[in-house]
């Protein structure tokens, strides 16, 4: 009986199994690409902004000189 009991302790040890765990590497996996990916658009965004607001700067510059 003292082997069974030694079994099923062994058995019902906390932790993760190897498919818990990969399951969360793939979840967090997911959530940063997404990360990185609105990052990126956040960036390009701000580059396209900041080009729209430079050619205005200039064009008020031109008819203001002229």
């Amino acid at each position: 009986m003292d082997r069974h009991v030694i079994r099923d302790s062994r058995r019902s040890r906390g932790g993760f199994t190897w498919k818990e765990t990969l399951a969360v590497v793939v979840v967090i996996g997911v959530l940063l690409a997404l990360l990185v990916q609105g990052i990126l658009i956040a960036r390009e965004s701000a580059r396209l902004g900041f080009c729209k607001n430079n050619l205005k700067q200039i064009g008020l510059a031109i008819h203001n000189y002229a």
